[in-house]
C-alpha cells in the first residue's frame, strides 16, 4: 500500500548511558519492518548509545536539559521531555501521516506499527489511539488515581471511574497528535504534582476536547496493539502490581515463554507493541535475550 507521507516513531531519553538501555527497543523497531522516520530526541547521553542508534538508522536530536545538574528522571518524563517533542512536531509535523509516541527503555515492537494502522484506522481521518491498561483509575490507588486527584481536581469524581489509558505509547494522525502532545504540557507545565497519564486520561476520557469527527481508539487486548504490562498477573507474567484476569476490564494477553512473544488471547497473533516487560524479571530477560543482535 502506497502511503503519501512517512509515519513517525518518536522517543525520548535523557542520561541513557548504556546500549543495553535501548538495544530491545531499537533493535525490535528494526526487525519489525517498519519504513518510516524513527527520531530520538536525546541530552545527556552516552555517545556509544547514540552512535549505535544511528547505525540502525536512528535519527539523533539533541536537546538541552533545562538544569542538567539538578536533573530529576521523573520531572523529566511527566514534564520537561514534552519541551523538546513540541518543538520537533512544531517544525515537521506537516512531514507525517501518523505519530507514535513511545517510551523507549521498556517498550519493543513485535509487528509493524503502520500495518495496525493501516489495518484498523480509516484513512486520512482524525485520530488517537490509545493503549489501555484494564483496570479503572479508581482501583489502581498506588499511581493513577491519586495522579489524577493532583492533576484534575475539577474532574476527579468523574474521571476517577474510567479505565486507565497509559501515557507511556500514545498514536495518532500528525496534527491531532500535535494538538493532544500540546494539552498534555499545557496541563502539567506548571503544576509539580501533575503527571502527563493523568492529562492524557482526561483528553481521552473527556467529551469534545478534540474537534468533531475525532475517533478516539482504547483497543481491546485482542485487537493486537500495546500490551501495558504492569496490571498482569499470569501463569507466565507476575507483576509485583498485577491482577488476575477476573481482577481486569479485558483477558490477559498471553506470555508465550518458549517463542519469546507476548501474544493476544484468543487468536495468538503477535501483539503490536509490548510495555512494561520489566515488570516480571524473567521476562526482561527474555526479551533482552531476543533482542541482543540484529
Amino acid at each position: 500500500m502506497s502511503r503519501p507521507k512517512p509515519d513517525l516513531i518518536i522517543t525520548c531519553i535523557a542520561g541513557y548511558q548504556h546500549w543495553e538501555q535501548v538495544r530491545p527497543f531499537a533493535i525490535s523497531l528494526v526487525q519489525s519492518g517498519f519504513h518510516g522516520d524513527k527520531v530520538v530526541l536525546a541530552a545527556a547521553c552516552d555517545p556509544f548509545v547514540l552512535e549505535c542508534l544511528e547505525n540502525r538508522g536512528f535519527t539523533i536530536v539533541p536537546f538541552a536539559l533545562p538544569n542538567p545538574k539538578g536533573f530529576e528522571h521523573y520531572d523529566f518524563v511527566v514534564r520537561n521531555r514534552f519541551i523538546p517533542l513540541l518543538q520537533f512536531l512544531a517544525k515537521h509535523k506537516n512531514e507525517y501521516r501518523h505519530v507514535l509516541w513511545v517510551d523507549a527503555g521498556d517498550q519493543i515492537f513485535q509487528r509493524n506499527p503502520s500495518d495496525w494502522f493501516d489495518e484498523n484506522v480509516v484513512p486520512d481521518t482524525r485520530f488517537l489511539v490509545a493503549a489501555r491498561e484494564c483496570w479503572l483509575i479508581k482501583d489502581e490507588l498506588q499511581f493513577n488515581d491519586p495522579w489524577v486527584k493532583e492533576t484534575c481536581p475539577d474532574d476527579y469524581n468523574w474521571l476517577r471511574n474510567q479505565e486507565v489509558c497509559c501515557a507511556g505509547t500514545i498514536a495518532g494522525d500528525a496534527q491531532t497528535m500535535f494538538e493532544a502532545m500540546s494539552k498534555i504540557y499545557a496541563m502539567v507545565y506548571d503544576k509539580p504534582k501533575a503527571t502527563d497519564q493523568a492529562a492524557w486520561n482526561y483528553l481521552v476520557h473527556k467529551p469534545f476536547v478534540f474537534p468533531v469527527p475525532t475517533k478516539i481508539y482504547i483497543p481491546t487486548m485482542v485487537e493486537g496493539w500495546t500490551a501495558t504490562c504492569a496490571p498482569f498477573k499470569t501463569d507466565s507474567f507476575q507483576s509485583v502490581m498485577g491482577r488476575p484476569d477476573s481482577d481486569l476490564l479485558d483477558k490477559a494477553p498471553v506470555f508465550n515463554e518458549q517463542i519469546g512473544l507476548v501474544m493476544t488471547p484468543d487468536n495468538f497473533e503477535p501483539m503490536t507493541l509490548v510495555h512494561q516487560y520489566n515488570r516480571h524479571g524473567k521476562w526482561a530477560q527474555i526479551i533482552h535475550d531476543r533482542y541482543r543482535w540484529d
